[in-house]
């Protein structure tokens, strides 16, 4: 299964490929929103993980965009933002919202 990770923490963009690509996954990463659109535009993938807090054109940005082309590759947003605006506005604009905070 091929994946597009957009994550702009070289840290936390570097451990998830890392981990990804040892279970098997392949695995491209693109650092903002801009460089993920333009790769979405050649290269067919089965998920996009997607760091909701992008800096720049960030990600909400990128979804409204896909959905706009009618892209339907699955997004999974990955964000530790706890706010319920957060999760609705990416529930708009994409699929599905993962919170990381463990303070629930």
């Amino acid at each position: 299964m091929r994946i597009l990770l957009v994550e702009d923490n070289v840290s936390i963009g570097g451990a998830l490929q890392h981990r990804l690509r040892r279970k098997g996954f392949a695995v491209d990463w693109a650092i903002d929103g801009a460089s993920a659109m333009r790769v979405l535009r050649t290269t067919p993938y089965a998920l996009v993980l997607l760091d909701l807090g992008l800096q720049g054109s960030g990600a909400l940005t990128l979804l409204t965009g896909l959905r706009h082309r009618n892209d339907p590759t699955p997004v999974l947003v990955i964000t530790p933002r706890d706010a319920v605006p957060d999760h609705a506005a990416g529930l708009d604009r994409g699929r599905t919202i993962i919170s990381s905070s463990r303070s629930r």
